[in-house]
């Protein structure tokens, strides 16, 4: 939780929350899921990155709960948005992926890709999001290298994207 202004860099973190207007929540990413939370009646926002390693540790989920528990939000009520990350098309896997994400492999020949907003939309529905209230910019970072980093295409060295929400003042 951000409850206070600031201009700390919280290293580690896969989430953060705020009801503090004028205050920009700022991840980066280049192949992982930015999430977007919002709800505008609380006046609270959020920001997940959201990686396997983190859909694998339910970070929707526990931002959900985040919500739920801090400022009474009903899941019914918050906003997602997905925006530019890797798809199914690119993300490539490994045989362990079929015990993690099951229903969310698509196999084509013996290549394995794994479908990481789907994902995170069965994890948020879960929680009871309703599905017309989650979002994705269907933006894959790995299929434009004009426009996005990926991780995936480039390497280590690649750039990252920036993503920002704010509550107004």
């Amino acid at each position: 939780m951000v409850d206070r202004p600031t201009d700390m860099t919280i290293p580690g973190c896969d989430a953060l929350l705020t009801a503090i207007p004028g205050v920009a929540l700022i991840i980066r990413t280049a192949d992982c899921l930015p999430l977007f939370f919002a709800e505008p009646g609380h006046g609270v926002v959020g920001l997940a990155h959201a990686g396997w390693h983190g859909l694998a540790a339910g970070v929707p989920m526990r931002v959900v709960a985040a919500l739920r528990s801090r400022w009474g939000i009903a899941p019914s009520q918050l906003r997602v948005a997905v925006g530019p990350a890797i798809h199914a098309c690119c993300y490539e896997v490994g045989a362990e992926f079929e015990q993690r994400f099951p229903r969310f492999i698509h196999r084509d020949g013996t290549q394995r890709r794994c479908d990481l907003i789907g994902v995170a939309r069965e994890q948020l529905v879960a929680c009871g999001l309703r599905p017309a209230r989650i979002s994705d910019v269907d933006a894959c970072t790995a299929c434009d290298p004009g426009r996005w980093f990926s991780l995936r295409r480039e390497g280590q060295d690649t750039g990252r994207l920036s993503a920002v929400i704010m509550l107004t003042p």
